[in-house]
């Protein structure tokens, strides 16, 4: 019933976004295209690379960030569709979390990112590097480990001890190198093609 619940407000955010739409404008760019098949596909790879303690809740690098950042969030909400169809395709991922897995592990989290990108949105691409994309990439990380914890502890009542050391504890283990993916990412497109960038707001001088 939780699991019907969480998927039925998932599948009411993305009508309210109008992600389709964005799907739809695509075909206006080849280079658009690219850039959302590309994460569309990174997405999937990393969300199948699962890590951690128990195999009952398991961490994985979520390259979320950088995702939303180039294709911008409508399109991201897409992509992020699009790869739990491939875990469950492949029996990845279980259908009694699809619903946890879709609002917590990547709608929030992707909804929380949009505050933080217009909270320290700037023309300076080494501050919207380290600061909007890598800080951003680790509040993904933790809102995303926080809500999954808190779907274990309370709807499938794992022992709140358990919960902590064996998930909440080991998450610290993929911050960094969940920024650094976000921050290399970054870099080199800002650096390279920053127009690729869609939540980038290139000086006009």
């Amino acid at each position: 019933m939780v699991n019907l619940i969480l998927l039925l407000i998932s599948f009411y955010f993305v009508y309210r976004i109008d992600a389709l739409s964005a799907l739809i404008q695509l075909k206006q760019s080849r280079v658009a295209i690219h850039l959302f098949a590309g994460s569309a596909l990174s997405l999937s790879l990393l969300a199948i690379l699962s890590g951690g303690i128990s195999p009952q809740m398991p961490l994985h690098f979520m390259g979320l960030a950088a995702a939303t950042l180039i294709i911008g969030y409508r399109l991201a909400v897409i992509a992020v569709l699009l790869a739990i169809g491939v875990q469950l395709a492949i029996g990845k991922l279980p259908f009694d979390v699809l619903g946890i897995s879709l609002l917590c592990g990547y709608l929030l989290p992707i909804i929380l990112l949009q505050y933080w990108v217009k909270l320290t949105q700037r023309n300076n691409i080494w501050f919207f590097t380290f600061i909007t994309a890598g800080i951003g990439s680790l509040l993904l990380f933790i809102a995303k480990t926080l809500g999954m914890a808190c779907y274990y502890y309370w709807v499938l009542q794992f022992d709140s001890a358990h919960v902590v050391s064996q998930y909440i504890y080991v998450s610290p283990l993929f911050w960094v190198p969940e920024i650094l993916l976000s921050v290399t990412i970054m870099l080199t497109c800002l650096q390279h093609r920053p127009q690729w960038v869609a939540c980038f707001q290139q000086s006009p001088n």
